[in-house]
């Protein structure tokens, strides 16, 4: 009886120890999935949001033009809608950097670095490297 006792409270502490280590999608996610996708991943592939979680905040710089070579190429920043899929360009009049999400334009993310001038805020937007984007998420595995 003692046993089954001891047995139950084990299993209820690994339960609650469970239920507090469960990975939360951040909001910006949401720009890219469908938030039901996003919860049923949450219940079954925690790695998934981990790394999701980890590109749309950790994946790329934002530095001033002034911090870049002069012979960089600058990209072009598009917006793109979750659904079609169509791109657009950006609204620069309107554009909030404090609460830039990356999910909500289209880019590339290839074997070296990619650069998007961000309109006229005198910044760049700089998308690492597919290795350095490893490299970084490793060291967060780790």
């Amino acid at each position: 009886m003692r046993m089954r006792l001891l047995l139950l409270v084990v299993l209820m502490f690994i339960n609650v120890g469970l239920t507090y280590s469960q990975v939360d999608y951040d909001s910006k996610l949401l720009s890219k999935y469908e938030k039901a996708f996003l919860e049923e991943q949450v219940e079954h592939d925690q790695n998934f949001i981990i790394r999701q979680n980890f590109l749309v905040n950790e994946s790329y710089l934002i530095v001033d033009r002034s911090e870049i070579d002069l012979s960089i190429e600058f990209k072009t920043l598009k917006n793109i809608d979750r659904f079609t899929k169509q791109e657009s360009n950006v609204d620069w009049i309107n554009f909030d950097l404090s609460n830039f999400n990356l999910y909500n334009y289209s880019y590339e993310c290839t074997k070296e670095r990619n650069y998007y001038l961000l309109g006229n805020t005198g910044k760049v937007l700089v998308i690492l490297s597919q290795q350095e984007i490893t490299r970084e998420y490793n060291k967060t595995r780790q």
